[in-house]
């Protein structure tokens, strides 16, 4: 689907336009892409990466902040 996604993503877009993506990196942790293999594919369907943001969560573990019951 990402693959289709980017090489579709040109002729939607006008001259100089930006598409911004955001990615989890599940695919990555699985084995099932590889950050080269995204870069392939964004280079393949002839597009650029002008920047990147790497984010890590902020939010608390679901256990942590529940209080339980005796």
């Amino acid at each position: 689907m990402l693959r289709d996604f980017l090489t579709g993503l040109a002729s939607h877009l006008e001259a100089q336009g930006e598409c911004w993506l955001i990615l989890f990196d599940l695919a990555e942790h699985l084995g099932l892409r590889s950050r080269e293999t995204l870069l392939q594919m964004i280079d393949t369907a002839g597009l650029q990466v002008l920047g990147k943001i790497d984010t890590k969560p902020h939010r608390p573990r679901s256990g942590n902040h529940l209080a339980m019951a005796s």
